[in-house]
């Protein structure tokens, strides 16, 4: 009898831990494999880098499980900052010729056996405070593990963030 008890007991203890999901933390790599951009239409120019629309941190649930995404807006600026090696990066847009503004935004969503990550991205550059140009990209990433949640994230925002800034460096 105490074993059927205790078989129940586990046996609960393992339903409502399936129902109440896991909670999975990813910090993103602050120092990604990004090179410089050689060729580009803001080459040797004077450069602010706006990451105030970037979340340092996002929580989502997808499949039943909670996900906390931390070192995003850290990331992103390491990125942009080894695409743009070559030219001077400012802190005062007074100084600069131009402010490349970017805001992403993470979605999780559940999936056969996992969860999708999608990241929208989007670049607006000002030049005298006025946009001259706009880029939006768009990437979702999918590995069929619920707990490469975060990982997806961080593979689908750096697709997105290199989509809209192409985008947006093409019209401009």
């Amino acid at each position: 009898m105490n074993k059927l008890r205790n078989t129940g007991v586990f046996a609960g203890v393992v339903l409502l831990t399936l129902l109440a999901g896991c909670s999975h933390t990813h910090t993103f790599k602050a120092n990604p494999e990004v090179g410089a951009l050689n060729q580009h239409k803001l080459k040797g120019k004077t450069l602010v880098l706006d990451m105030t629309n970037v979340p340092e941190e996002f929580n989502g649930r997808a499949s039943g499980h909670a996900f906390k995404v931390t070192g995003i807006r850290t990331h992103a600026n390491s990125m942009v900052r080894k695409l743009f090696a070559n030219e001077h990066i400012v802190d005062d847009p007074a100084k600069a010729e131009y402010v490349l503004k970017l805001k992403l935004a993470l979605t999780l969503k559940s999936a056969l056996m996992g969860t999708t990550c999608v990241a929208q991205s989007q670049w607006d550059i000002l030049q005298n405070g006025k946009v001259v140009s706009t880029g939006s990209g768009e990437k979702s990433t999918s590995i069929p593990t619920v707990h490469a949640a975060g990982g997806n994230c961080e593979v689908s925002s750096i697709q997105a963030i290199a989509t809209g800034l192409d985008a947006a460096m093409a019209k401009l």
